[in-house]
């Protein structure tokens, strides 16, 4: 089974700040859920967005779950514009993914976060939201996975 992952960045999951209880509460709630998926099915892999906050957590619990992922990629520089301790975490993050795909050629364009959701849900059997039900990048690709018949697991946090 290949699953793939969308949610908030920080702010909208409480703050910033590392190690917060509002990320605790996300990751805990998101490796409970990746454990028991494991599980029942050892083939399972992953694909992740790898933006700052759930992607990237999302990301560090395959990791330590044994879980391979691809790092879909919107477009080459994705991380031009963060803080170069971040840029540093998404390479190393980046290096340790099985496979990897630039879902867009160029550089920045806000449709291209669009298409790189639209290309996780399209090859993923059920996408995993950390979604509040607020607009924006992740409500997208969840109504993007509800219009292809994907299925959506909404985690509890």
């Amino acid at each position: 089974m290949r699953v793939a992952f969308t949610g908030h960045r920080p702010a909208k999951l409480g703050n910033y700040v590392p190690n917060s209880e509002p990320e605790q509460r996300v990751r805990a709630a998101l490796a409970r859920y990746l454990s028991e998926l494991f599980t029942d099915r050892p083939a399972l892999t992953a694909i992740a967005g790898m933006a700052v906050g759930f992607d990237q957590w999302a990301v560090e619990i395959c990791l330590s779950l044994g879980i391979p992922y691809t790092a879909a990629i919107p477009f080459e520089g994705f991380e031009k514009k963060w803080p170069l301790r971040v840029q540093q975490h998404y390479s190393e993050l980046r290096r340790q993914a099985v496979a990897e795909v630039i879902v867009c050629p160029g550089d920045y364009r806000p449709f291209k976060m669009q298409k790189r959701n639209e290309w996780m849900v399209d090859n993923c059997e059920l996408l995993i939201a950390a979604w509040d039900g607020s607009d924006g990048g992740t409500a997208n690709c969840v109504r993007y996975a509800w219009k292809v018949d994907r299925p959506v697991k909404k985690l509890e946090w």
